[in-house]
């Protein structure tokens, strides 16, 4: 089920995230893939349906520990809560609106979020290590030994800091791995010396291996800072695939959903007639299977009945029209009013599936959503669909990368075991 809520709360730091999370960033710049703060409109048909908003990365490809929520419960309704609980809701606003670091309200509010999520984490986790969250208190305090130990961390070890990750999260242990390997590259990246930057992550396995489609040759021959940006797109949409593939190698209710559900990765995974991949649609086919309904009509009236329409008809049949998927909140509300049908590891597993496609969905709509920014921004910038996919639309990319990743990739993948 989801990870408990401190792991949500413990983000605070749009520090690392707003300050660069690399010595040597551009003070300001936005970071990665987040240039605009509007999506666009095309002709073209998107492969998935919705309108996805703008997100930040760090370390150029991956998520921000808030972009990660968003992925992973469809919200960031949990995050928001959470920092809400902790009295900081006003705090929050101002990061996101760029509030000025250097003022003394920042620094004072910063130590003041520091020592209350190191409070929460100690409760949650006796014997936790939270040091990084008493070196960045210090650094917002005035002491200079602890700011500069401060300038050296990185995104999600600042903002993962004093979390149990081997107990957790093996997604977030993934990210720091990669976000090490990534420092000096991102430091070139923002001094716009491309050429270096492709060197520097070839020279790191533990990133370049998600530089595909000859993306990092893009990087490298790169004249600007908008053709350098048409190669970011590729590690993010591998990296979001590549998780996908490593659960569906080793978690135990992959093995469930192919036992009891009939739906293994590679058929969840797979193109349909549409040449799409019908995350949401193949979810209620898998609760319609779990419930053991006669038909998706039965399905939906036995939910809409038990909940008193609060989940109603008309939004079910969205969901199995692949319109949209529905977010963590509406995924736990249909498996509660279906607990009678489904009991025990069953529901666990439908749950399961839901986190898995959503991430896939997440990447297919931000794929759709970068290709307009990009587009517009350069003609240079290439065609995804012959240049980078070798695929007729990203749902086929997907699905290929995926496959790439399950056969091939993930061997070559550091352990996790190995991973700090």
């Amino acid at each position: 089920m989801p990870e408990n809520k401190t792991l949500i709360a413990n983000s605070v730091f749009s520090y690392c995230e707003r300050n660069g999370s690399a010595p040597g960033e551009i003070e300001g710049q936005a970071t990665g893939l987040h240039e605009s703060k509007r999506a666009t409109t095309k002709s073209s048909p998107r492969p998935l349906k919705g309108r996805p908003k703008p997100f930040k990365t760090t370390s150029l490809f991956i998520p921000t520990l808030e972009l990660d929520c968003q992925i992973s419960f469809g919200t960031l309704d949990a995050y928001s809560e959470c920092v809400k609980e902790m009295g900081f809701e006003t705090f929050q606003r101002n990061i996101d609106r760029h509030y000025p670091m250097e003022t003394p309200y920042f620094k004072r509010k910063v130590a003041e979020f520091c020592a209350k999520v190191k409070e929460h984490v100690e409760n949650e986790y006796p014997g936790a290590n939270v040091e990084i969250l008493n070196i960045l208190e210090k650094a917002m305090q005035g002491d200079q030994t602890a700011a500069i130990q401060a300038d050296a961390f990185s995104h999600w070890q600042a903002g993962t800091a004093g979390l149990p990750l081997n107990e957790f999260n093996e997604t977030w242990r993934r990210y720091r791995c990669i976000e090490h390997s990534m420092r000096r590259a991102e430091a070139l990246f923002h001094q716009e010396r491309y050429a270096e930057t492709a060197a520097e992550i070839r020279n790191q396995p533990d990133a370049s291996i998600y530089w595909r489609h000859d993306s990092l040759e893009k990087l490298g021959e790169a004249k600007n800072k908008a053709q350098a940006l048409g190669a970011l797109p590729v590690p993010f949409f591998e990296l979001q695939i590549s998780l996908a593939a490593e659960r569906a190698a080793s978690h135990p209710l992959w093995q469930m959903a192919r036992n009891d559900l009939g739906m293994g990765p590679a058929s969840f995974m797979a193109t349909g007639r549409s040449g799409t991949i019908k995350l949401a649609s193949k979810w209620m086919k898998a609760l319609q299977k779990a419930c053991k309904s006669k038909s998706q009509q039965d399905l939906h009236e036995y939910i809409s009945e038990k909940s008193g329409n609060k989940i109603n008809l008309s939004s079910l049949g969205a969901y199995y029209a692949d319109r949209y998927f529905p977010d963590e909140e509406k995924v736990m509300e249909i498996l509660f009013f279906l607990r009678e049908k489904v009991q025990g590891d069953l529901l666990n597993c439908l749950f399961f599936l839901a986190r898995e496609a959503r991430r896939v969905y997440f990447a297919l709509r931000t794929l759709t959503w970068l290709d307009d920014q990009l587009e517009k921004q350069s003609e240079y910038l290439p065609n995804y669909s012959s240049e980078y996919m070798g695929a007729p639309n990203a749902s086929a990319w997907a699905a290929q990368s995926f496959e790439y990743w399950t056969k091939n990739g993930i061997k070559q993948l550091r352990p996790l075991d190995a991973i700090a």
